[in-house]
Formats: structure tokens, sequence, C-alpha cells
């Protein structure tokens, strides 16, 4: 069943207008798809743009002969059903430009046909779960433009997946492994941080990569531009730096490269400087020894060097540490004895105070001939009681004096040891 509308889908409209272009409000996602449920032989359903909007229902599970599945362009929100991984027979499933806003669901690996995944433009987050590098049947993975994270799982585990488009996503740190039986790689405005990796050369069957907007770091393997099948190469928008190698070979089949705006130096290799119809090659931006485009200063693309210290730094460095432990040592040893000194006035105190107070009660019926009452007897056992404690809270304030100033002194000799 093929139904395909014209109404324009999510990503075309804004907040105001999206109401206005579903279907009615009288209109039942549930009861619609529990219609097409009676279609039990139904091989392919397609519902394109026809503005229908809610969930999508759990009794879709009902179609078991279903082979490929396309509700894109619509406005189903919420997740993908768990039910849905009944339809042991789909292989094409597509959900792209909707408002689905969950996560990519763990289940697809219970679907052992499943050769093309789409769900592109949509609102979905979190990571991939790592179940999705076992559908080994999958050739097309495709869920550019959502809010998915995080590294991705092992795809080298998917020997026939040809075709991966993730771009517009936020994936990253660490660059993914992929299958040798790539053919088309877009991994462009993501995260990814780290160096390309030099496995990416035996990936024969390349022949498009696009990596641009990311912030991978270290010299671009010089292996990608010689893929034996590479077509189309986009490194451009990255921190990429260093020099290509003056011999630096590209595949007789290049026709697109782009290394622009990164932190390339040293002379263009010749290989890149074609000037046939055959091959373009775009390398503004970087910090090249040439004219031929814009370049950056050299500055602009100096990588901070680690720091390599001399035998005298680390000699300095070694007596440094030494001394700190020694101070650290001596304040831990004198703070110890401080704590243990106020916690033994504190129980003399009240011991003192419980003998205070039973002679007080002796004292009472002998003072009452006197005239003096038992409450003045107490209040001046209680102000006996707070001068002790004033005595101990001075004695502690002079001891943190003390610490301080020996501390003070460790750091000047500290500093004086510094400049042997």
């Amino acid at each position: 069943m093929l139904i395909v509308g014209h109404k324009p889908s999510p990503s075309a409209l804004d907040a105001f207008s999206a109401s206005d272009q579903t279907l009615s409000s009288a209109f039942s996602a549930d009861s619609f798809f529990i219609t097409l449920t009676k279609l039990y032989s139904l091989r392919a359903l397609t519902l394109v743009s026809l503005g229908i909007w809610g969930t999508l229902p759990s009794k879709l599970d009902r179609l078991s002969s279903l082979e490929m599945l396309n509700i894109s362009s619509n406005f189903i929100y919420g997740s993908i059903p768990y039910e849905l991984s009944g339809l042991s027979k789909l292989k094409r499933f597509m959900m792209d430009d909707n408002m689905l806003n969950d996560s990519v669901p763990d289940w697809f690996s219970a679907l052992p046909g499943l050769q093309f995944l789409s769900l592109k433009d949509n609102r979905l987050s979190g990571h991939l779960p790592p179940s999705l590098s076992s559908v080994r049947a999958l050739r097309v993975l495709v869920l550019s433009g959502n809010n998915l994270s995080g590294d991705l799982p092992d795809l080298s585990a998917m020997p026939n997946l040809q075709v991966l488009i993730l771009e517009g996503n936020s994936f990253g740190p660490n660059f993914p492994i992929l299958g040798k039986g790539l053919v088309r790689v877009i991994l462009s405005k993501n995260m990814f941080s780290s160096h390309i990796p030099s496995c990416l050369q035996t990936l024969n069957h390349l022949q498009h990569l696009d990596i641009s907007f990311n912030a991978l770091t270290g010299l671009p393997p010089p292996s990608l531009f010689s893929l034996p099948a590479i077509r189309h190469l986009n490194l451009a928008s990255n921190c990429l730096g260093g020099t290509l190698p003056s011999n630096l070979s590209c595949g007789n089949n290049l026709g697109f490269a782009d290394i622009s705006a990164n932190l390339l130096t040293g002379e263009l290799p010749s290989c890149l400087m074609s000037k046939s119809n055959k091959m373009t090659v775009k390398f503004a931006g970087n910090c090249l020894a040439t004219n031929l485009q814009p370049q950056q200063s050299y500055s602009h693309c100096q990588v901070p060097q680690p720091v390599h210290l001399s035998k005298k730094d680390h000699r300095t460095g070694t007596k440094m540490i030494i001394l700190i432990g020694i101070v650290g040592g001596t304040v831990g040893g004198v703070a110890t004895l401080v704590l243990v000194v106020v916690l033994a006035l504190l129980r003399r105190s009240k011991y003192k105070k419980a003998i205070k107070q039973n002679q007080s009660r002796k004292l009472v019926p002998e003072s009452a001939s006197t005239g003096i009452s038992s409450e003045l007897l107490i209040n001046a056992s209680k102000l006996f009681f707070y001068k002790k404690i004033i005595g101990i809270l001075f004695c502690f304030y002079s001891l943190v004096i003390k610490i301080s100033k020996l501390v003070l002194i460790c750091f000047f000799c500290l500093s004086l040891v510094c400049t042997w």
C-alpha cells in the first residue's frame, strides 16, 4: 500500500504553523492503524507526508508479513514501540522527518533480515545501543539530524554495512571502528576529537568519506588519498595539523579533496596541485606555503609541544616534592597532636563538671542555712566551665598561629632550594 500526500514535514514548519498542517483533531492515529492491521498479508506500507500526528501504535505488529514500513514526513512523536520487534520479515524501516523524541531502540537486533534503517531528522537522543552492531544483514544506516551522542559501537562486526550517514549529531570523542565493506561514510558535524585511525587504509571499497566539521587532530593518514575506490574526500574544518608528505599519492578515482580550514603546514603535495578538470582540491585556511588559495599565518597553525624537563629541572622538581612531603607531614602531625590535646581537655572538662555537679547537690542542703541559693551555686559552676572552654579555645588559637608560622618558614626554605 502506497499513500503519499502533500503535507509539509515538521522540519519545514515552525512551532506555530505545524498544528495547521496536521490532520484534523478528530483524526485518531490509533484507529487508523488498527484499520490497516486487518490487511494481514500486507507486505509494504508507505504513508508519507499525510500529516499523521500522534504516537506509533504497537498494534502494527499484527502485520506479520510486512517487509517495508515507511511512515516518513509526518508528525509521529514518542518512541518506537517494542512490539515492532515481532515483525520478523521486516527488511526496510523508515521514519524520517518526524518528531520521535526517545532513544534508538535496542531491539533492532531481533530483526534478522533488516537491511535498511533510516531515522534521520527526528529528535532522538542518547547513545546508540551496542546491540545495533549485531544486525548483520544491515546495509544502510541513516541517523543524521538527531541529538545522539557518545561513542559509536563497533561497526566492524557488520559485514554487509555499505552506507553509514550520521551527520549532524554529537557523536564522539573517539573515531568509530568501521567495517571494511563501507562504500559511503558521512560523519560530518559531530564531536569527534581523536586522531583519524590508520586502519581506514583497509577500506578498499570506500568511495565517499566526509568527516568535516569535527575536532579531529593529528596528521591525516596519507593512505586516505590513495584508497583504491576513493572519489570524494572531505576533511575540512577540523584541527588536523602537521605536514603532508611531498610524495603523497592520490588515487586514480579521486575527483574531490577538501582539506581546508585545518592547521596543515609545509608544501602542498604535487598530487593535490593538479590543474586538470579531473579533480577539485580545496585547501584554503591552512598555513601552507602557497599563494594559490588564502592561507593563515604560520603562527596560527603551531601546535603546542610537550614540555621536556632538563636534568636540572628534574632534580629541582624532585627536591620540591621531597620538601612538600616534609612540610605536609609536619603540618599533619602537629594538627593531629592539637586534635588529641583538645579532645583530652574537653574530656577532662566534662569529668570535672560531673564532679562539681555531684558536689553541688551535696552542698545545697548544707548551704541552705547560710542563705545561698542552689541556683547561684549552679550558675557559678557554669561560669567556671565556660572559662575553661575559653581557655582551651585560646590555646588552640595559639597553636594554629604557630603552625601557620611553621608553614611559612618551610615554604621560604622551599623557595631557597629552588635556586640550587
